[in-house]
């Protein structure tokens, strides 16, 4: 299955919580801050595919983690 992912995989987890870690702190650092929200969006491309286990992974992981949408998209190569 050719795919375009907007699930999260995260590669390091420690390097990415650190990041919004960071830009939290400077945003609600700041008085009269309200109503921040975090989108995240991951797109990646693979020539070969993802196999019908990763998507099926990936998807119950975002689930479980809460996200609205997860979803591949086949593309054309």
């Amino acid at each position: 299955m050719n795919a375009v992912s907007d699930a999260v995989r995260v590669r390091s987890k420690a390097l990415s919580l650190k990041a919004v870690e960071e830009v939290l702190h400077n945003i609600v650092a700041v008085e009269g801050t309200e109503n921040t929200e975090i989108v995240v969006d991951v797109r990646t491309e693979n020539a070969s595919g993802f196999s019908e286990s990763v998507v099926r992974t990936i998807k119950e992981s975002s689930r479980g983690f809460g996200f609205e949408v997860s979803e591949f998209q086949e593309v054309e190569w």
